[in-house]
Order: C-alpha cells, then structure tokens, then sequence
C-alpha cells in the first residue's frame, strides 16, 4: 500500500499528514506542516503559499 504524503506549502517538505506537527484549515482545505515556524509563517499570510482560487473557493 503506498504512502500518502504532504507538501508543506512554505518549506517544501515532503511529510506524512498523520505525524505532522501542525494542521492548518483554509477554505475547508487542509494543509500539513513539518514544524511551527511554518504553520505560523503561512497563518501569517496563506495568500502568499496557496493559489488564490484555494482561498476563494470556501
């Protein structure tokens, strides 16, 4: 069976959504961080890592 992985939209890390540090909600969509610094960085501004029909859709 093969492995689900992520992206962290702000490093590029590629993570497992079941061991991530943090998850992030936007517009009903879900978004996995390896460590804080990146989960607080995209709550900061998610415009700037996600495309912008994400953001309007929800």
């Amino acid at each position: 069976m093969p492995s689900l992985t992520a992206i962290d939209p702000v490093c590029g890390m590629e993570t497992d959504p079941a061991a991530v540090v943090e998850v992030v909600e936007v517009a009903g969509r879900s978004y996995y961080f390896c460590e804080s610094a990146c989960a607080e960085t995209f709550r900061d501004e998610p415009e700037r890592w996600i495309p912008a029909e994400a953001v309007d859709d929800g």
